[in-house]
Parts: C-alpha cells; sequence; structure tokens
C-alpha cells in the first residue's frame, strides 16, 4: 500500500475527494455519463423524426441525474459490499477508513436530494427517475433477499444489471417530456436501441469476472461457474449482438460508410481480446474488461459523430 493511501485524511472534504479519486474518477465517469446520456437522447430525436438534433435544458438536468444516479449506485456497492470488501478488498477506501460510512451516507442522501429537486416539476421524467431510484433501492436492498443474492452470482446479474435498461427508460422519460411523446406510442426502434446500449455493460459485466484458474480466489467468477472457456463467449455473444443491432440501425438510417467502418473496427479489436483468451488462457490474457471497454467507447463515438454530423446539432 503507498505512502499516500495510508495517509490519515481528517476533513470531510478531503475524505470525499479522495473516495472521488480511487473509487469514481470524475475525468472519466463525467464524459461517460454525458456521452451515454446524449447518445441515446440523440438517437431517440433521430428514431421520432426530429431535425435537427436539441440540447435542452432538460436534457441537461437529464445528464447530470445520470451522473448522480452513477455516482450513488457505487456508493450503494460499498456498503452493500463491505464485509467483502474488508477481506478481498481492504486498501479500498471505505475498509481502509480514508472515507468514512457517514460520509458516503451523507453524499448518498445529498445527490438523491439533488436529483428530486432537479426532475420535480419535469412531469415524465420525475415518473422515470422515481422508476430509477425504486429500482436502484431494491437493489440496494438486494431485494429483501440479501443471502439469496450473496450466494448467487448469476441471480445478481440477473436482477441487478436490468438497473442498466431502467436507466435507460430514464433517459426516455426525459425525451418524451421534451418532446411531449406519449410513452404508449414508443416505436418498437427504442427497445432495439436499449438492447443495443445494455449490451455492452453486460459484457461488462461478465468480461471483470473471468479469471485463469491460477487467478482465482474467495471471490466469485464467471469463469469458477461456466469455466474458463463458456464463460470467454458470454461477453463474445453480448458484443456481437451489439454489433449486429447497431449494424441494422445503420442500414436502416442509411448511415456512412464510415461509421461501418469504424464498428467492424471496434468488434475486431474486442474480438482479438476474446480471441486470444480461448487459444490460451493464462494470467496475461485474462484482462478482458479493457476489450469491452474500448468497444463500447468506440461504439458511443461513432453513434456520436455520425448522429452531428448526418443530422446537425442546434
Amino acid at each position: 500500500m503507498s505512502t499516500e493511501q495510508n495517509q490519515v485524511v481528517t476533513t470531510f472534504p478531503q475524505r470525499l475527494w479522495t473516495y472521488l479519486r480511487e473509487m469514481f474518477p470524475l475525468q472519466v465517469n463525467v464524459p461517460a455519463a454525458l456521452l451515454g446520456f446524449f447518445v441515446f437522447y440523440f438517437l431517440l430525436q433521430v428514431i421520432y423524426d426530429i431535425r435537427p438534433l436539441h440540447i435542452t435544458p432538460q436534457s441537461l438536468t437529464g445528464a447530470l441525474t445520470l451522473l448522480a444516479f452513477s455516482l450513488l449506485t457505487r456508493i450503494f456497492d460499498e456498503f452493500k459490499d463491505l464485509e467483502s470488501d474488508r477481506l478481498l478488498f481492504p486498501q479500498r477506501p471505505l475498509p481502509a477508513g480514508r472515507v468514512l460510512p457517514r460520509d458516503l451516507q451523507a453524499l448518498g442522501w445529498f445527490l438523491a436530494g439533488m436529483m428530486v429537486t432537479l426532475n420535480l416539476f419535469s412531469g415524465k421524467a420525475f415518473i422515470g427517475l422515481s422508476i430509477l431510484l425504486g429500482y436502484g433501492l431494491l437493489t440496494y436492498k438486494y431485494f429483501f433477499l440479501p443471502e439469496l443474492h450473496r450466494k448467487s452470482l448469476l441471480l445478481t446479474v440477473a436482477t441487478h444489471n436490468p438497473l442498466v435498461f431502467v436507466s435507460h427508460l430514464y433517459i426516455l422519460s426525459v425525451f418524451l417530456a421534451d418532446y411531449r411523446q406519449s410513452f404508449w406510442a414508443v416505436p418498437p426502434a427504442v427497445w432495439l436501441a436499449i438492447l443495443l446500449f445494455w449490451l455492452p455493460v453486460l459484457s461488462w459485466e461478465f468480461s471483470r469476472k473471468i479469471r485463469d484458474k491460477s487467478e482465482e480466489t474467495a471471490y466469485v467468477t464467471y469463469s469458477q461457474i461456466f469455466g474458463p472457456r463458456l464463460a470467454g463467449m458470454l461477453p463474445v455473444f453480448c458484443l456481437t449482438l451489439a454489433t449486429l443491432l447497431a449494424w441494422w440501425f445503420a442500414n436502416q438510417l442509411a448511415w456512412s460508410v464510415y461509421f461501418r467502418l469504424a464498428l467492424l473496427f471496434a468488434y475486431g479489436f474486442a474480438m482479438f481480446g476474446f480471441g486470444r483468451w480461448q487459444w490460451k488462457q493464462s494470467p496475461r490474457t485474462s484482462y478482458l474488461k479493457p476489450f469491452t471497454e474500448k468497444f463500447a467507447l468506440l461504439l458511443y463515438l461513432s453513434f456520436l459523430v455520425e448522429l452531428i454530423a448526418r443530422y446537425g446539432l442546434q
């Protein structure tokens, strides 16, 4: 452990900054939240034939809400995993004492209050936020079946990963409020778009819990459950389906060859990493998470560039 990590931090702002720096780096998470929100928000405008694209005040509020909710779920995980983190990840800020439970509780209540305040008078967006917060609280409480969830990684991913779907429902609610559209008339392409952007997150969940046999510990992984090769095929399936859906959108909307080339490059890069793992499992090839992360980044950037270049931004 570094000298900096051992340093005693005594003030509330210092402890929070330590936590954010180590567990929720803003230089990564702020751009990621903005990118995730606006790519889907812009695609919704295209699906609804709204030209040119717009950034509205409510969409900025929505993006800030999504960022706050991402941090809130990170805080939820800190308390949910505290006992296991003390054993498996004692160097993290909360188990190590560099941030106190009351610090994160105060931050969590502030974030919840801020999200409610930002969306209180937004109609459909407030309904979407209520659903998002409600589902988030259910995941925090392990759907009131904590022991069952702690014993089953598959049950946990089945109940917790749909939070990505619910997050996109919130973005959809912001869009519906902005453009006075009915939820009951949402076209099928919207649900395909949600699935498209959900799949890379599911792939990331799988890929970050795949290890070589020599690296396995008490920490439960998909490679323990399914074996290394089959576990490695789970993120491959997700990324392949995401690529096919993105290609379908490109065909339906007559998008440029540059978007398709970027999509193929992202997919090929990811498949190189997973193919290497299938060829030979070792500690060197087991670090699969970056391949999913790079795929997702290239996918979102390709969508953003194509959307703005083709339809304009006002």
